[in-house]
């Protein structure tokens, strides 16, 4: 079977997240931490997409804060992840002519001269 680079970015990724997961001491714990990198990076690009692409990192950042939140309160580390991202994915679809708007805004002021 031949090694392709998504093969290898998912390595990367996976990789890196244990890392991550080491370094800020949540490996080991029994949390039930088990990390989505295909859900995570839909959700980073849907908010880079739908509002600016510095929202993609802001987005995720909040989303994972929520869900920590829910699980300290006692809901399932995977139910309060899966909550919160589809509350996100839900903002995002009431939202998806933001970033269109903004940047048009942006746009016709840059135009006026203001």
């Amino acid at each position: 079977m031949t090694r392709t680079d998504d093969d290898a970015q998912r390595e990367t990724l996976e990789e890196w997240t244990a890392d991550l997961s080491d370094a800020l001491r949540l490996a080991g714990l029994d949390v039930g931490l088990a990390v989505d990198v295909a859900a995570i990076l839909s959700l980073a690009g849907d908010a880079a997409h739908t509002v600016l692409r510095p929202a993609a990192p802001l987005t995720t950042f909040v989303v994972g804060f929520a869900a920590g939140r829910a699980a300290g309160a006692g809901t399932d580390p995977a139910t309060a992840v899966a909550d919160a991202i589809a509350a996100t994915h839900a903002l995002l679809a009431e939202h998806q002519s933001y970033a269109a708007v903004t940047v048009t805004d942006a746009d016709a002021d840059a135009d006026a001269g203001q």
